[in-house]
């Protein structure tokens, strides 16, 4: 056991290697890294989750664009019926306007 930078203990294990050359590593770097691994994944889930809500808002915002111009269209046309659309449907209707 010896001491590292914080004061904390660390238990060295000798690996075994070539002749008369031995490897040591802490115990529990292993551990570590699969810590660090899994807290990259889950962050990266979280981001790409951000990710697809920002992209479905932008979606939506496109959506609706799209169907105010189609019934300016409608209305320039002189046409006697408005062209309406279910913003949650995404499908047309057509209403009688007085």
């Amino acid at each position: 056991m010896e001491e590292n930078e914080q004061g904390s203990l660390v238990e060295w294990k000798v690996l075994g290697g070539e002749e008369g050359v031995t490897k040591r590593r802490k115990e529990g770097s292993k551990k570590a890294e699969r810590q660090r691994k899994e807290a990259r994944r889950t962050f990266e889930k979280k981001l790409e989750g951000k990710r697809n809500t920002r992209r479905e808002e932008e979606e939506e915002e496109e959506e609706v664009g799209l169907n105010n111009v189609r019934q300016r269209e409608v209305v320039r046309e002189g046409v006697d019926k408005r062209l309406y659309i279910n913003e949650c449907t995404n499908e047309g209707r057509e209403k009688e306007r007085d």
